[in-house]
């Protein structure tokens, strides 16, 4: 995980600014996974 900044806000601080921060690891945990397919995926073959 980077550490980048924008004007001093982590993406953590910005996304909390815009969104309903408990919507933070439903956003950026399940969602690349419905998105891009499991890992699962790549060594089953599915």
């Amino acid at each position: 995980m980077n550490r980048w900044k924008i004007q001093g806000k982590s993406f953590y601080d910005i996304f909390a600014e815009v969104e309903h921060l408990d919507l933070y690891a439903n956003t950026y945990g399940m969602m690349p996974e419905c998105i891009h397919g499991s890992w699962d995926e790549l060594w089953t073959g599915a």
